[in-house]
């Protein structure tokens, strides 16, 4: 078959047609090329954005991290402290308190018995106490024994008895000396409810 004519309208409508198809592939390659674009565009800020917040984060998690281990060592120090503290209580609870005591046994005796000497002192957190008195002959021993036996003497007490009674002698250098110690044991008045 053999053409002889040319259509021309038919062709430019064909044109006409191909034309539009060629302007929608364009415009459709722009849109999706500018889409993509905008959306490489968007990754990369994203990115950057986290990237900062990641470095800003890691920064604080340092700056934290130091400041806990500087807190651990304060708190190390503080549970120091508080053992310290708890046992200073638990001895304050067993502790005897006996200056007090000691200091008005010491008064009592120098009131009373210049020749006694205080040798053993020993007072529990109930006030129990048990103490030695050395004298150097009997006659100072017997002056102490008027003092000892004396109302002002014995109010510092509850109670007071007398435990042991040893006689000491000691050689030195060819010269014998004697001593006489006296124990007592007994329970001291309570200084808190004197004072009150």
């Amino acid at each position: 078959m053999k053409r002889t004519k040319l259509n021309l309208l038919g062709a430019r409508e064909q044109s006409r047609k191909l034309d539009q198809y060629s302007s929608w592939l364009r415009l459709s390659l722009l849109g999706i090329t500018v889409t993509f674009a905008l959306f490489v565009l968007s990754f990369a800020v994203i990115n950057v954005f986290q990237s900062n917040r990641r470095t800003q984060l890691q920064r604080t998690k340092n700056q934290l991290i130091s400041e806990l281990s500087a807190k651990r060592e304060n708190e190390s120090k503080l549970i120091r402290l508080s053992n310290k503290l708890s046992s200073y209580n638990e001895f304050q609870k067993d502790d005897a308190r006996f200056l007090p005591y000691f200091n008005l046994l010491q008064e009592t005796l120098k009131e009373g018995s210049q020749s006694g000497v205080l040798s053993g002192f020993k007072v529990t957190k109930d006030r129990d106490v048990e103490f030695e008195i050395q004298f150097e002959d009997v006659d100072a021993m017997l002056n102490s024994f008027r003092f000892i036996e004396t109302d002002e003497f014995l109010s510092k007490f509850d109670t007071l008895s007398l435990s042991n009674f040893s006689r000491v002698l000691r050689s030195l250098a060819g010269e014998s000396e004697t001593s006489i110690r006296l124990t007592f044991k007994g329970q001291f008045i309570n200084l808190n409810q004197k004072q009150q």
